[in-house]
């Protein structure tokens, strides 16, 4: 029987932030009066899917010369940022708020278990900071029974000197799970990335005993990557392995909740 559904949030719940990415980097380099290097989107969007794939969000500040350091939440590209995400929301996707409605609802009758009077729960699992997606998630919090977002991970860094904890990793699945009491096997993850697939396999958890848990994984093919690439999957130690479902929108969703709680 399902137990909990994880979602990523930009590029499955929200549409993806690469546009609003763009302007603000423009932003921050006009305020700084850095000049803007590229002559169009798509060289941007090149430049940054590059970028960040290879050194992290990091790596685009200092490539193009700006203020910022990500792991230091004082310092004051944060607020900045903060407030012009507050000005450029990004849009839910068609048919989010629908579907994550009646799962919601649907969890709450057909998840329930007699032994321990449970529904279905519901989780989110993003790398921003609560603050920077509350607003744009606001109209579907309510649905969800816990969310996980760089503000949380940061308390795993001990000192504070290391690297922030980034979703999508393993550790943040893990929390996820203890948080919303879920076994793996009974728990869909709905991401837009292989890293999302990557980060679903092998999961530590420690009771009753230490093992791993693989979950339920779902692609969602509207987002950042898109089918092509999700289809081709991702190599592991165990070797390679897919997507259980891939989806082209989120009300596609709905059926395979149908067919999990069945089983």
């Amino acid at each position: 029987m399902l137990q909990a559904i994880i979602f990523d949030v930009d590029g499955t719940l929200r549409q993806s932030i690469i546009e609003r990415q763009e302007a603000w980097f423009m932003h921050w380099a006009q305020e700084h009066g850095r000049e803007w290097l590229f002559e169009s989107s798509e060289a941007f969007q090149k430049f940054y899917n590059k970028t960040v794939s290879e050194t992290g969000l990091q790596g685009v500040y200092d490539a193009l010369g700006l203020p910022g350091e990500i792991n230091d939440h004082a310092h004051p590209v944060w607020e900045a940022y903060s407030e012009f995400c507050e000005q450029h929301p990004v849009r839910l996707y068609s048919g989010v708020e629908e579907t994550v409605k009646k799962i919601w609802e649907r969890g709450s009758i057909e998840g329930t278990d007699p032994l321990n009077c449970r529904r279905v729960r519901l989780g989110i699992n993003s790398s921003n900071t609560y603050k920077g997606i509350v607003q744009e998630l606001q109209v579907i919090l309510p649905y969800f029974d816990t969310v996980m977002t760089s503000d949380f991970l940061r308390r795993y860094q001990g000192s504070g000197k290391g690297n922030v904890l980034t979703k999508p990793a393993t550790i943040s699945l893990a929390l996820l799970l203890d948080l919303l009491q879920s076994e793996g096997k009974a728990t869909i993850h709905v991401g837009d990335t292989l890293d999302d697939l990557a980060a679903s396999q092998k999961i530590v958890r420690h009771e009753p005993i230490p093992h791993y848990e693989t979950l339920i994984t779902v692609g969602a093919c509207y987002g950042y990557q898109g089918r092509e690439v999700l289809e081709e999957g991702v190599e592991t130690s165990s070797g390679r392995v897919h997507f259980d479902y891939l989806i082209e929108e989120p009300r596609e969703l709905l059926p395979i909740v149908a067919e999990r709680l069945k089983h």
